[in-house]
């Protein structure tokens, strides 16, 4: 079974990735932190995912805890992804992270 890619974050983060084809996206407006936290472990444990990009400021909402929780998964793949990486492109920053060429 092919992994998917899924999105989460804010409506301005996530249209660009819509617009690249990106379907699986979660627009975490409105939600409170638990509810973020309940949706990612509900992508998480649904088994279809392998990458979910969590926008930087939504993932800076969820507690030490819930953080540690997420990034102790093999698969999915949880990464944090702002604008604060400057330069750096979705790819490179993937890359770098699993150094696999995930969107090439």
């Amino acid at each position: 079974m092919r992994k998917k890619i899924y999105v989460v974050g804010e409506k301005t983060f996530t249209l660009g990735f819509e617009l690249a084809g990106i379907g699986n996206v979660v627009n975490t407006e409105n939600m409170r932190e638990n509810e973020i936290f309940e949706k990612l472990m509900e992508i998480a444990e649904k088994g279809e995912a392998g990458l979910v990009i969590v926008e930087g400021k939504v993932y800076e909402k969820l507690e030490k805890r819930a953080k540690r929780i997420l990034e102790s998964f093999k698969e999915p793949l949880f990464i944090s992804f702002s604008e604060k990486f400057g330069s750096e492109t979705l790819r490179e920053k993937i890359l770098q992270t699993i150094g696999i060429d995930l969107l090439g």
